[in-house]
């Protein structure tokens, strides 16, 4: 049950150029951190415990804070997970034919599978989520690194310069209205007792969006 999406978004072969004990470290530290996840999206974030993280990883807890302050760490762990994948998503040049529409839908639906096969963990936790992701620890500090912003508006600039988005907007201004847009239609799925697919939800709004961003 574990996520695979937040899970995985490490680079190919980095590991394995570390010393061995690194290496034992990080997958000790990833067994914690899976074990954590895993619970939280299985019983919900506030009932699950350290003690209950701690049995699920076979470690004791003097382990368990060697390599994690509290539970909410992991949380934000998890977070920065997303945000990595959104780097390795977005980062990278766009290929010639390609359009950053495309790239950013990629990642938003990619997103939006993760809560959709998590909807009760994402309700409980989003706020937290969304703090991280706009750059903020969970008591208000702003946090050095990268944003969900900082990845969109280059791509919204690269749009404009090839003609995709209209020009009459600022790309922070485009940038603002697509993640302003994705976090809505987030929010109102979650608050359904009933929550309906969200994948149509999602690609009405960005054809709302596309409609006023065109040239």
């Amino acid at each position: 049950m574990t996520s695979p999406l937040m899970l995985s978004a490490q680079k190919p072969g980095l590991a394995k150029a570390l010393p061995l004990r690194e290496r034992k470290r990080q997958r000790l530290q990833q067994d914690i951190f899976r074990a954590g996840i895993d619970l939280f999206m299985r019983r919900g974030y506030q009932p699950t415990s350290v003690e209950d993280i701690c049995q699920r990883a076979e470690v004791s807890k003097r382990t368990f804070f060697n390599y994690f302050q509290s539970k909410d760490e992991i949380l934000r762990k998890y977070a920065e997970r997303g945000l990595e994948l959104a780097k390795l998503m977005l980062a990278e040049p766009l290929r010639n034919s390609e359009m950053a529409m495309d790239r950013i839908q990629d990642l938003l639906r990619a997103l939006i599978e993760e809560a959709e096969s998590n909807h009760d963990f994402y309700r409980e936790v989003f706020h937290d989520l969304l703090r991280a992701h706009l750059g903020f620890s969970a008591d208000g500090r702003k946090v050095e690194g990268l944003t969900f912003m900082d990845l969109i508006i280059p791509l919204m600039r690269e749009g404009q310069r090839r003609g995709e988005f209209s020009k009459r907007q600022r790309p922070e201004v485009l940038a603002e209205s697509i993640s302003g847009m994705f976090t809505s239609v987030i929010l109102n799925w979650l608050r359904s007792a009933r929550p309906t697919p969200l994948l149509p939800r999602f690609r009405e709004a960005i054809a709302l969006f596309l409609r006023g961003a065109r040239p």
